[in-house]
């Protein structure tokens, strides 16, 4: 007697069958959005995220993310009920961008500097976009209102702050770790955090890329029109439940599409680009779950964690936009400070990544060129 095939499997086959199949037909399209997101990850990505992997890794192995954690102990353990070596995650997440902030968490759990509930909550609110986004990418780039950067990014890292605080009662006092000082040896540092970073980073590039491809796939065959129209129940204009249907997967493409709706006024733009950046989009949040792979951390509670984010960051917003009114010409950037409208990572985010290669070419050569062969007994 022949064997029924489960219904989910077979659901799943004929899912993926039919991406592959929408895949064949738009080819030329998803080429197209794979190359500029591979220009995004090589120009943007690569000098930005890059510094920031390699030093955070040496920050945990060197010890002074221990150190940090002895001087900020006071602050962490009331403020969100976790020991002060989280610290050094929640510093990096908000001054770096995603997913930064996730790499730091599992780094430091990986290392037993945090029991699992202190990571679980940490990772809710560490991993964050960073204000070279914020305040270049959208408030100077997409929206030309450096105030309104300065706004996103301020209710962006109070929101955080908001979450950790929240969630600090779901946290056991028995699983609060103590601090210890926990140094390794430092030969080996750099050359580990720089391949570790390597790796990370590959992964990041790769979910770029993929959801590139299927947000474009999702555009060719009507997905997000689709998504839009169940949007329009809660009646936004359609200009802005099309971008929250694209931001609700990929950040910096609803914030885009969100920022050139001619007919929102800015307030409304402001509260749904704060929620999008603490929802974050699905891209980083694949991100995350190829960090976390194999640690055991919750990825669910993370999910949680910046749902809560997105709605505590619309409510700040619009509380700010209440008090300083952000339609009235006074809050607008001068005509002679707008930029163009591409926006680069800085050179100097550059220069600091082809020196840590640069450094690391010469340890890895150093190390080779001194290592001895073992000498052979003679019996």
């Amino acid at each position: 007697m022949k064997s029924k095939l489960p219904f989910q499997q077979l659901a799943k086959t004929s899912l993926l069958l039919a991406a592959i199949f929408c895949l064949a037909l738009s080819s030329g399209n998803a080429m197209q959005a794979a190359k500029d997101a591979l220009s995004t990850c090589l120009y943007i990505l690569l000098p930005s995220l890059f510094p920031f992997f390699v030093l955070s890794r040496m920050l945990i192995k060197s010890g002074g993310a221990a150190l940090l954690g002895r001087i900020c102990d006071r602050i962490m353990r009331p403020l969100f009920n976790i020991n002060g070596n989280g610290a050094s995650a929640f510093i990096l997440g908000i001054i770096s961008g995603y997913p930064v902030g996730a790499k730091t968490v599992t780094e430091l759990y990986r290392e037993k500097a945090l029991s699992k509930p202190e990571a679980e909550n940490l990772l809710c609110f560490s991993n964050n976009s960073g204000p070279l986004f914020i305040l270049g990418a959208v408030g100077t780039g997409m929206l030309v209102n450096r105030h309104a950067g300065i706004l996103l990014y301020i209710v962006h890292v109070l929101a955080s702050v908001s979450v950790g605080v929240l969630l600090r009662f779901t946290i056991p006092s028995s699983s609060i770790r103590t601090l210890a000082a926990q140094r390794r040896s430092s030969r080996d540092i750099f050359t580990s955090s720089v391949e570790d970073s390597i790796i990370t980073l590959l992964h990041v590039f790769g979910y770029v890329i993929f959801f590139a491809v299927v947000m474009q796939l999702l555009q060719d065959y009507h997905c997000i029109a689709i998504l839009t129209h169940m949007l329009s129940a809660v009646n936004l204009p359609s200009e802005v439940t099309q971008a929250l249907a694209c931001g609700a997967l990929e950040l910096t493409t609803g914030i885009k599409m969100l920022s050139g709706a001619t007919a929102v006024p800015l307030s409304i733009k402001l509260v749904f680009i704060s929620a999008i950046l603490g929802w974050a989009g699905l891209s980083v949040h694949f991100q995350v779950k190829g960090i976390l792979s194999g640690s055991g951390l919750s990825f669910s509670k993370y999910l949680i964690g910046k749902g809560l984010h997105a709605a505590i960051a619309a409510i700040y917003t619009a509380i700010a936009i209440y008090i300083i009114k952000p339609d009235t010409p006074a809050f607008a950037l001068p005509a002679f400070m707008i930029p163009a409208q591409n926006f680069e990572t800085p050179f100097y985010f550059l220069i600091l990544t082809l020196i840590i290669l640069l450094f690391y070419t010469i340890q890895v050569t150093g190390l080779t060129g001194k290592r001895k062969r073992p000498v052979q007994k003679h019996t």
